[in-house]
């Protein structure tokens, strides 16, 4: 007699457990498990209120690590939205956003006509000349000491950065901020009339619309 209830009470309880396995599968969706009990979401992950690619488990381990598992996932998804926030290029402001443009333009020194060797550029709206070759045309004697070019003007020593984007010159002593920087094209120190103007007692005068410049000795 006891042996036909334990018979029964077995049968039972592999009924209960084969039903609870039905009814997992039923609800599941398709896809293995790993050795972990749980696999990452590939097919109608909506349908089962999961999100693609989101890893969860089968086994019924617990909330806890679930939980973990998410925090983690949601983590490390907040991490990369802020690494791809970071890297995004920003928009160039003004200053950085100028590139030199290459410029044929005509030279005349006292009305003879002067071939530029290496081209003149514009820049910000000005005009930017070779700066060295530029010296050569109006026989300015200079030299080069410490990245800086030299010249001896009637006001004294004037001091040339050849560093690109240098705004600051000195002339006898004296710090003078240019309104266009220095810049470097072609491996060449380009710069203004602003500066050339300093340099001797040359007159300068840019003709834009006929792309000309016309210079005077003194």
């Amino acid at each position: 007699m006891i042996k036909k209830r334990m018979i029964r009470l077995a049968a039972a309880g592999l009924s209960v457990v084969l039903f609870t396995g039905i009814v997992s599968v039923s609800y599941a969706h398709p896809g293995r498990t790993d050795s972990k009990g749980g696999h990452t979401c590939r097919t109608n992950c909506e349908k089962w209120g999961l999100e693609y690619g989101e890893y969860h488990y089968h086994n019924g381990k617990s909330s806890s690590s679930s939980s973990s598992s998410s925090s983690s996932s949601a983590s490390s998804s907040k991490n990369k939205n802020n690494v791809g926030t970071q890297v995004k290029p920003k928009k160039p402001d003004q200053a950085n956003g100028i590139k030199p443009n290459a410029i044929a333009i005509q030279l005349y020194l006292n009305k003879e006509k002067i071939g530029l060797k290496n081209t003149a550029v514009q820049y910000d709206g000005q005009l930017m000349l070779p700066l060295t070759e530029m010296l050569q045309i109006l026989k300015v004697p200079y030299s080069v000491k410490d990245r800086k070019v030299f010249v001896q003007s009637k006001d004294g020593q004037i001091g040339i950065p050849t560093k690109n984007n240098s705004k600051r010159m000195t002339k006898n002593g004296n710090e003078v901020v240019l309104a266009t920087p220095i810049i470097q094209y072609d491996g060449r120190v380009m710069v203004t009339l602003q500066v050339l103007r300093m340099l001797n007692d040359h007159q300068f005068d840019y003709k834009k619309s006929d792309k000309a410049l016309y210079i005077i000795s003194p």
